[in-house]
């Protein structure tokens, strides 16, 4: 990558980018537009269509990776966990070790396929808003996670560009690139948080 090369972008169309709020959505069209005219090329790129099934998988793997985490703990101090917390330590031991071995593997299917989809289609960086709406008020939750699932589950590196906001809280843009391709999602962040100011 040189200095003064930009990205070509990926939009993940479908089921994925329809998790965000409707205003969440309008926003992050106009951040779009604002780079377009910037002169970056994006591309729509129907992806991620089982994302329901996804969102599932993820939590059940990542619930029995906690439950074998927590499993003395909680074995001996059971009655100190809040309950939203037992619950999820609950239905993670209902995970066998053949599943989470299945629902690990599934990550690195996810990676290949969408790193097929960014080649075929010709991106870069697929870029998607960084969560479904501005961050809930009070310290209990810190938002809907689903826009930032995938890329997780797949462990691709991703990162955050500040932009746009609703109603004075801010959002931002989430920026997404190929295995063992962080430095060059930082150099082009900086970039399209540049033209983005």
């Amino acid at each position: 990558m040189s200095d003064d090369e930009i990205p070509i972008l990926g939009v993940p169309d479908g089921p994925y980018l329809r998790q965000a709020s409707p205003a969440a959505l309008a926003d992050f069209r106009q951040q779009l537009a604002r780079l377009e005219a910037a002169g970056y090329t994006i591309w729509y790129v129907p992806t991620l269509l089982d994302v329901d099934e996804l969102n599932q998988l993820h939590r059940r793997m990542v619930f029995a990776e906690f439950a074998r985490e927590h499993k003395d703990l909680y074995r001996h101090h059971k009655d100190l966990y809040r309950p939203r917390t037992a619950e999820i330590i609950e239905q993670g031991r209902k995970v066998s070790e053949r599943e989470l071995a299945d629902l690990r593997g599934n990550c690195l299917l996810l990676r290949d396929t969408l790193e097929k989809q960014m080649e075929q289609a010709g991106i870069d960086l697929w870029i998607c808003p960084a969560a479904a709406g501005p961050a809930p008020e009070g310290i209990n939750a810190t938002g809907d996670p689903n826009l930032n699932l995938p890329w997780t589950h797949a462990g691709l590196p991703a990162l955050t560009v500040p932009a746009g906001g609703i109603d004075g809280l801010p959002l931002g843009l989430q920026l997404v690139a190929q295995t063992d391709e962080d430095e060059a999602l930082l150099a082009w962040a900086q970039l399209i948080a540049a033209d983005l100011e």
